[in-house]
């Protein structure tokens, strides 16, 4: 059994983290069981952040490498109808959203003022009062380091908007009117297109990312699809210790 290391429900999301949920997304694509294990602080992990999962002795961080990992002790093979070009493609904006829009995600939620107060009271509210202020003041220090070691912090919040927009944008054209990515069903990047647009799209958190996202309805629709396919109508029922594959 996979034990599997996660952020919880949050912000009205299956997880506020998108490496989360397309890892979780992911495996229930592929029908490997495992057993939930709610973890609040990333730097336990064993790269010092989240997902990561156990199994048996082997212990592995990082979405992909746990990916790569699973493709070869389960035989999966959840692409194998897709073309070249296709992998290129869902390769391509795989790295967009994660190397690209999550900072700008991660801007909109620890450095905007707009959802900062917001953020401090969600993911600390349980901590004694001064704990919790120099905790939170800590983390949104070193999220404001890790964004201007990465380019993105050194713009305006308008420039930093501008530019997620356009990842935004374009991931709604290459879907079009399909009902996933690349047809009728979904593929492993679905998984983190979804895990993307949803942690913007339906996010508890107002900002100009979700207001732009919800402006284009294929989106909301594809939410809502892989939504209702994955979780269902109760996030917090496919969050328990014993949780499975659907």
């Amino acid at each position: 059994m996979i034990k599997f290391y996660s952020f919880g429900p949050a912000l009205g999301l299956p997880s506020s983290s998108p490496f989360c949920m397309k890892l979780e997304i992911w495996m229930k694509m592929a029908g490997i069981e495992y057993r939930f294990k709610e973890k609040k602080d990333p730097t336990r992990g064993p790269k010092g952040k989240l997902p990561f999962i156990k199994h048996g002795a082997v212990v592995l961080a990082d979405s992909d490498i746990i990916m790569d990992y699973l493709c070869q002790c389960f035989e999966v093979e959840l692409d194998r109808n897709l073309s070249p070009e296709q992998r290129a493609l869902g390769y391509t904006i795989s790295k967009m959203l994660e190397d690209h829009l999550y900072w700008a995600m991660l801007y909109s939620r620890w450095v905007d003022r707009q959802n900062w107060k917001a953020m401090r009271l969600h993911f600390m509210g349980h901590m004694p009062l001064p704990v919790r202020r120099i905790m939170a003041e800590l983390v949104r220090l070193k999220v404001k380091r890790d964004l201007h070691s990465q380019g993105m912090g050194r713009h305006s919040a308008k420039d930093v908007y501008w530019a997620a927009k356009r990842d935004i944008r374009a991931v709604s054209t290459l879907i079009g009117e399909n009902e996933f990515l690349f047809g009728d069903e979904p593929s492993s990047y679905d998984a983190v297109i979804y895990a993307f647009m949803t942690n913007i799209i339906d996010c508890e958190l107002d900002s100009p990312l979700k207001e732009f996202g919800r402006s284009h309805d294929n989106l909301v629709a594809y939410c809502s699809r892989m939504r209702q396919r994955f979780y269902g109508d109760n996030i917090e029922s496919n969050f328990q210790s014993d949780s499975k594959a659907a």
